[in-house]
């Protein structure tokens, strides 16, 4: 079965600098069937500068012949002062010429909130960048992103053609409410659909479940595909499960998975995709990440911290929590580079879990106020 397209289906998690750890590198691996397959095997580690920014991560794959790694491919990143990410290349290594080849490359648009208006993707082909693709933006008046529209280039025509038109709903706190997705008809010269998905949340605002449903001439159909997710007792993601569904069936069937594991600091371990065989009835390994961390504590703001809290995983891509040392009852804000108020909420006890599916990639303040209390620190969100 293949998923519909729906915008931002998968949540995004921030990951805060304070006392937090980095990646450093992953390792990805291949269920061949009976064992994790050392042929297929890949290593990942990741650069960054005296900033915390990521400017670079290498491949390299395990050539079990040789018994060494051997380099694969790169990729290059480019940000801005603020952290904001505006060039991303990824090259493949030659090992004929011993040479790093460009592939293909991410350019981004930003304004100046901070907010990605324009990701185009260009191929490197005869020597030279060509159009391939790219997305365009769009955000309300808080700065919460509302929509996107993929289009391909077509280089017969010289002209971009749409794909993908996604628009988002989102509800008071800048959380997704429901999401739409119409495809293009370059037949009929109109956009069909749309699907639809609508989510729901926790009690701590994370996102907990997405139902999704398909509209045929103006009728929604009966959902046939479901996301959960499932959180341990301190919050941290431990599964996201997808099921199927006949339309002529009440019963959900297993489809797919992730299973997360976590240390007991929240930083994110292994993640091991599996699918359901329904000849065999039981889940089957498809590959796994195994990652591992550096023991730089990243960034500490220059400030005295009035109020002593840790932020983590660092970097991520889904939800940040912040875990205090003792019961309080205090204010969270979440503010962009520019000191702009992107998200409130109350802590009302030791650890709070905070959903910020809606930022872009970048750099933003998590601030903590209790009466004339306050400590500010930096996170990094990555999609």
């Amino acid at each position: 079965m293949k998923k519909r397209t729906i915008l931002f289906l998968s949540i995004f998690l921030c990951s805060g600098l304070l006392l937090a750890q980095q990646a450093e590198s992953y390792i990805f691996q291949i269920w061949d069937g009976t064992a994790w397959s050392e042929s297929d095997t890949w290593e990942t580690q990741f650069t960054y500068d005296n900033q915390d920014y990521l400017v670079r991560d290498t491949t390299r794959f395990w050539d079990a012949s040789q018994n060494n790694w051997e380099l694969n491919r790169r990729s290059l990143y480019i940000n801005d002062s603020n952290g904001l990410l505006l060039n991303h290349l990824d090259e493949r290594w030659d090992a004929a010429s011993n040479n790093w080849i460009n592939g293909s490359q991410l350019v981004y648009t930003v304004d100046g909130d901070g907010n990605t208006l324009e990701e185009l993707r260009m191929d490197w082909i005869n020597n030279s960048w060509e159009n391939r693709s790219k997305n365009i933006y769009t955000y309300d008046t808080n700065g919460f992103k509302t929509g996107r529209i993929t289009q391909a280039w077509n280089t017969g025509a010289g002209a971009w053609q749409n794909q993908i038109r996604d628009s988002l709903v989102p509800n008071t706190n800048g959380s997704i409410h429901q999401s739409f997705s119409w495809r293009w008809n370059s037949v009929d010269a109109m956009w069909q659909g749309p699907d639809r998905g609508d989510y729901t949340y926790n009690s701590s605002n994370q996102i907990e479940g997405i139902l999704y449903q398909s509209n045929e001439n103006g009728i929604w159909q009966i959902p046939t595909l479901r996301d959960d997710w499932l959180y341990d007792q301190n919050g941290y993601l431990i599964l996201k499960e997808t099921k199927s569904r006949h339309p002529d069936s009440t019963n959900w069937s297993n489809f797919d998975k992730v299973l997360y594991l976590n240390s007991s600091a929240g930083l994110l371990s292994e993640k091991t995709r599996q699918s359901w065989d329904p000849s065999l009835q039981e889940w089957v390994n498809n590959y796994r990440f195994l990652y591992n961390y550096s023991s730089n504590t990243g960034i500490s703001l220059e400030e005295e911290q009035a109020i002593a809290f840790d932020l983590f995983p660092n970097p991520a891509s889904d939800f940040i929590k912040v875990q205090l040392e003792e019961e309080v009852h205090l204010q969270l804000e979440v503010l962009d580079m520019s000191g702009k108020l992107l998200l409130k909420q109350p802590i009302n006890g030791v650890s709070k879990t905070v959903n910020i599916q809606h930022l872009n990639s970048g750099v933003y303040f998590l601030r903590l106020i209790q009466g004339d209390k306050v400590s500010t620190t930096k996170f990094i969100k990555h999609e």
